[in-house]
């Protein structure tokens, strides 16, 4: 499987917001997350910043 751990960065702190994530998507001015399970979370404001697929990582940051 190809999950993923999604990151928000606020200011200087750098928070994990879901643990497997499979589908990450920018939409109108938000990024929404859905995990391996179907939770959904989203996130206002925010920006893809990086997304690394060798170390299954995406961070988001808001503007």
């Amino acid at each position: 499987m190809c999950e993923s751990k999604l990151y928000l960065i606020e200011g200087d702190d750098r928070k994990l917001i879901m643990e497997e994530a499979v589908l990450v998507k920018k939409k109108d001015s938000k990024i929404i997350a859905v995990g391996l399970l179907g939770q959904r979370e989203d996130i206002e404001g925010a920006n893809i910043v990086e997304v690394d697929s060798d170390r299954h990582m995406i961070i988001i940051k808001r503007d």
